[in-house]
C-alpha cells in the first residue's frame, strides 16, 4: 500500500481537478500550473512547468499520479471510441452513410425558397470555417411571370425529380427504366447537380429537400472510400455547390464546397497534371488523363478561393497551368491525349470534341471570370499587349512554382507536420530575389488575376484562330461542320460532327458577344501552311472512309475535303465568329430534326447522293443513340442571349449577329428547334409509368411504332445528372421572354456579363477584385 502525506493527498486532489478541468475548472493557472504548496500559491522565480517534475513530490505520489493519469487516459479513449461508434463512422464509410440515408427519408418541404432562417448545419458534423467569405445575395426573381415554355420546362423537372426521389434518393443517378439506383461514387450526385436549377425553377419544396439532405450527415465531409472522378466530381459536384451559393446565397452550400475542395486538393499531388480518378478518404491515385478532364478544372477552384478566402484551391491550379504552360502547342491546337508525368500533349487528333471540348472553352470563360465579365477580359489582354514585358513577367512570377513542394498534405502521413499550401509565387523574375523556399507573396491579387485573365484570354484567341481554320469544313451544298483531321497528316477522318462539338459555336457565340472578337485583340497570322490548307493537309484519310458505314456514299468525305481545298483560304477565314456561329448551330439543330425521333444521335455523318447532289445528315456507326445531352440546348441558348441582347460589354462592337430582322431571325429559330427538342423528350424520353426520362437506344426508330416491334422505341436505362443540372436548366433559360429593355441586365436571369457558366451550366459570379481585396485585407 502506498501512504501519501496530508500535502501530497491535497496535491493529488488538485492534480486530479485540474486533469479532468483541463485546467479551466475554476482554478487558477497558476494552481494547475505549479501544484505548489499547501495554499496553492506561486513560488518565487517558479512558474507554471510541465516539463519537469512538480516540486516537493514524494516518489510514492508521482507514482499514484502517473497511474491516475494512465487509467484517466484510459478511460477518456474508450468513451471516445464509444462515441464515435454511437455516432457512427464520421469518415464516410459505408456503414454510416447506408444508415444515415436509411434514417434520412425523403423530406416533405421544410422551407422555402429564401427563408430567412434556413434549417441549422448538422452540429454534430466539424464546420469548415471559411476565411472571409464573399457574400452573395440570392439571384433576384424574374419581373414577369414564366412563358408557357419555361412552365413545360418546369413540369418536366419535377417529373424527373420526383422519379429520381421515388427510385434513386440520395444515391448518385437515377436508372429510369428500372426505377432503381446507381450508386457509384455514394456523392448525392444528381442531388448536388439539380440544387440551382431547382432554385431557379422555383421549385420550392424540391430545392428545401435537397438542401436538407446536403446539410445532412450523409456526405460526412466527403471522407468517402470511392474512388472519383477529379473532372466529373469538380463540374458537377463541387460546381453544383458553388452554382447552389451563387444563386441563393446560403452559405451551408459555399461550406460544403469548401470541404469538397479540400477531399480533391490531394489530385494536384503530383509532378504534373492531375491524374483521372482520386480516392475521397485516402488520396490515391488512378489512371491517367486527358486534356478536357485534367484542363477543366480552374473555374471551379478558383470561384472556390474567391469566395471563401482561401488561396489554396487558386494557387493548386495555377500549378498545373504552370505545368502545361511549358508544352502548351504554338498554333494553339491541342492534341486528344495529355502526359501526366510530363504535362505533354499527344494523341493522333486535333479536334474540338471529345476528350479535349472543355479545355478549350474554359480558356475563354476563364478570361470572363477572371477579368470581371468581357469588359475586364478584353481590357486585361490589351493592357498586356500595350505593357507585355511587365505583364508577362507577372505572369512568369505567377507561375514559378516551387516543383519540389506538394500543394496538400499527403492524405495518409499523419506525422508529418500539416504543410501549407504552395501558392505557385516563388520570387519575383525581375527582381531575381528569394528561392524555393521563399514564402509566398500577395498569392491572389487583383494585378496577378488580371494577368492570368490576359493569359487564358490569348491562348483561346490562337485555339479559335486555329480551329476556325483547320477543324471548320463546308460541304459542297454549305452545311458547316466541326471536324476531327489527323494530327500528323492534318487529313479528316470523317465528313461529320459529333453531338459534343456543339458546344463550341455557344463559346464563339460568348466570346463575340463578350469583345473578344476585336481585330485588334487577335493574335500573330497562323503559319502560312496552316492559313493556306495544302492538298496534303485537307487530303483524305482512305483507311478511315473505307471504314466508314454504308450509310455514308464513298465519295462524300472526297467531296467535302474537295470543298475544303477551294473554300478555306478565300471564304473560311472570312467567317466572322457570330456568323459561324450561327452556321455551326444550325447544323446542330439539324441532328435533331433530322431524325424520326427528333433527338440527336451521338453524331452524324454527312451523306450526299451522287446522282442529285441531295445532302443529308446520318447517325454515324455506333452512335445513333441519345443520351440527353445538353451541348445543343447550350448552343441554342447562347445563341438566343447573344442576340436578343444588343447590348455587348464592350465598347469595341465586338458581337450582335446582324441589325434588326437578322437578331430577331435567329432568336426565333433558336426558340422553334428548342421546342422541337422539348416536345422530342416528352414524347419519345419520358417513360409515363414513373414520369421519369431515359436514354433512347436508336434516334432513328418509329415513335407510331407499337412498342416491341422491330421499329419501336427502345430505351436504355440512363438518366445522368446532367440533363437536370443542364439541359433543362439551358431550355428554361431559352424560353425566357425577350426584356423590353436589353440594357436592363436584371431584365434577364443570370445575366451573362455577370455570371459565368462552367461546363455543367452551374453559374459562377464574375470576380470583382476590388472587393475581393478590401474584404481580404488587400485593399
Amino acid at each position: 500500500m502506498l501512504s501519501l502525506s496530508p500535502r501530497d493527498g491535497r496535491r493529488l486532489r488538485v492534480a486530479l481537478a485540474c486533469l479532468l478541468t483541463g485546467g479551466t475548472g475554476g482554478r487558477s493557472s497558476s494552481t494547475c500550473g505549479v501544484l505548489g504548496g499547501g495554499d496553492g500559491s506561486r513560488r518565487a522565480g517558479g512558474g507554471s512547468s510541465m516539463k519537469g517534475r512538480p516540486r516537493g513530490w514524494s516518489d510514492a505520489s508521482r507514482r499514484v499520479v502517473a497511474v491516475v493519469v494512465a487509467a484517466a487516459t484510459t478511460i477518456a479513449a474508450a468513451v471516445w471510441l464509444l462515441t464515435a461508434a454511437s455516432d457512427g463512422d464520421r469518415r464516410g464509410l459505408d456503414s454510416h452513410r447506408l444508415a444515415a440515408r436509411a434514417q434520412q427519408r425523403v423530406p416533405a418541404g421544410v422551407g422555402l425558397v429564401g427563408d430567412t432562417h434556413p434549417p441549422p448545419f448538422h452540429s454534430r458534423q466539424r464546420r469548415h470555417r471559411l476565411r472571409r467569405p464573399v457574400r452573395l445575395r440570392p439571384v433576384p426573381p424574374r419581373r414577369s411571370p414564366p412563358t408557357a415554355l419555361q412552365e413545360r420546362v418546369v413540369a418536366a423537372t419535377r417529373s424527373a425529380w420526383a422519379a429520381y426521389v421515388a427510385g434513386a434518393w440520395g444515391a448518385d443517378e437515377l436508372l429510369p427504366v428500372t426505377s432503381t439506383a446507381r450508386d457509384y461514387w455514394h456523392l448525392g450526385l444528381t442531388i448536388l447537380d439539380s440544387a440551382d436549377t431547382l432554385y431557379l425553377l422555383g421549385l420550392k419544396d424540391e430545392y428545401a429537400a435537397a438542401r436538407e439532405w446536403v446539410a445532412g450527415p450523409a456526405l460526412a465531409d466527403f471522407v468517402l472510400d470511392a474512388n472519383v472522378s477529379v473532372f466529373e466530381t469538380t463540374i458537377r459536384a463541387l460546381g453544383g455547390l458553388l452554382g447552389a451559393y451563387t444563386v441563393s446565397g446560403d452559405e451551408m452550400w459555399l461550406e460544403r464546397a469548401a470541404q469538397l475542395g479540400d477531399r480533391l486538393l490531394p489530385a494536384f499531388d503530383t509532378p504534373g497534371v492531375p491524374h483521372s480518378n482520386l480516392n475521397l478518404a485516402s488520396g490515391l491515385q488512378t489512371h491517367g488523363t486527358h486534356p478536357a478532364e485534367a484542363l477543366s478544372l480552374g473555374l471551379e477552384f478558383r470561384t472556390l478561393t474567391y469566395l471563401t478566402g482561401d488561396i489554396r484551391y487558386a494557387a493548386a491550379v495555377r500549378r498545373l497551368t504552370a505545368a502545361v504552360a511549358g508544352g502548351w502547342p504554338d498554333d494553339g491546337l491541342l492534341g486528344n491525349e495529355l502526359d501526366v508525368e510530363t504535362a505533354t500533349f499527344g494523341g493522333d487528333l486535333y479536334t474540338a470534341g471529345n476528350r479535349v471540348d472543355s479545355a478549350y472553352e474554359y480558356l475563354a470563360k476563364q478570361c470572363l471570370l477572371l477579368g470581371g465579365g468581357g469588359a475586364g477580359c478584353v481590357s486585361a489582354i490589351r493592357d498586356e499587349g500595350r505593357d507585355k514585358g511587365k505583364s508577362d513577367n507577372l505572369l512568369q512570377t505567377a507561375m514559378a512554382v516551387r516543383q519540389n513542394r506538394y500543394v496538400t498534405d499527403k492524405p495518409m502521413g499523419a506525422a508529418r507536420e500539416k504543410e501549407r499550401m504552395v501558392t505557385g509565387i516563388a520570387a519575383s523574375v525581375k527582381g531575381g530575389g528569394g528561392d524555393a523556399h521563399t514564402p509566398p507573396h500577395e498569392p491572389f491579387t487583383a494585378a496577378l488575376v488580371r494577368s492570368e485573365a490576359a493569359y487564358f484570354g490569348r491562348l483561346f484567341l490562337r485555339s479559335a484562330e486555329a480551329i476556325n481554320a483547320r477543324l471548320v469544313t463546308t460541304s459542297p451544298g454549305g452545311r458547316v461542320l466541326l471536324g476531327e483531321i489527323r494530327r500528323y497528316s492534318g487529313s479528316f477522318t470523317h465528313a461529320g460532327m459529333d453531338h459534343l462539338a456543339c458546344y463550341w459555336p455557344g463559346v464563339l457565340a460568348l466570346a463575340s458577344w463578350s469583345g473578344l472578337e476585336d481585330p485588334t485583340l487577335r493574335p500573330s497570322p497562323l503559319p502560312a501552311a496552316v492559313a493556306t490548307a495544302t492538298d496534303s493537309e485537307v487530303d483524305v484519310d482512305d483507311d478511315r472512309e473505307d471504314a466508314a458505314d454504308g450509310n455514308l456514299r464513298s465519295g462524300t468525305l472526297r467531296a467535302v475535303a474537295a470543298a475544303h481545298r477551294l473554300r478555306t483560304a478565300r471564304r473560311q477565314r472570312r467567317w466572322g465568329w457570330a456568323s459561324l456561329a450561327g452556321a455551326l448551330t444550325d447544323t446542330c439543330a439539324a441532328m435533331s430534326s433530322s431524325t424520326r425521333t427528333g433527338l440527336a444521335p451521338e453524331g452524324v455523318l454527312l451523306d450526299i447522293d451522287r446522282d442529285s447532289g441531295r445532302e443529308r445528315l446520318l447517325p454515324r456507326p455506333g452512335g445513333a443513340y441519345n443520351v440527353l445531352r445538353p451541348e445543343v440546348v447550350e448552343a441554342l441558348f447562347l445563341l438566343h442571349r447573344t442576340s436578343t441582347n444588343t447590348t455587348t460589354t464592350t465598347s469595341s462592337g465586338g458581337g450582335g449577329f446582324g441589325d434588326g430582322d437578322s437578331r430577331a431571325a435567329t432568336a426565333a429559330a433558336a426558340v422553334a428547334s428548342g421546342t422541337q427538342i422539348l416536345d422530342a423528350f416528352d414524347a419519345v424520353s419520358r417513360l409515363p409509368a414513373t414520369g421519369a426520362y431515359a436514354s433512347v437506344v436508336d434516334v432513328m426508330a418509329d415513335p407510331a411504332a407499337v412498342a416491341g416491334s422491330p421499329n419501336s422505341v427502345r430505351h436504355f436505362s440512363a438518366m445522368e445528372s446532367f440533363f437536370l443540372a443542364e439541359t433543362l436548366k439551358y431550355l428554361y433559360l431559352l424560353f425566357e421572354a425577350p426584356p423590353d429593355g436589353a440594357a436592363d441586365a436584371d431584365a434577364v436571369l443570370l445575366p451573362l456579363d455577370r455570371y459565368v457558366f462552367n461546363t455543367e451550366a452551374h453559374p459562377l459570379p464574375v470576380f470583382d477584385m476590388d472587393t475581393w481585396g478590401e474584404e481580404n485585407g488587400q485593399g
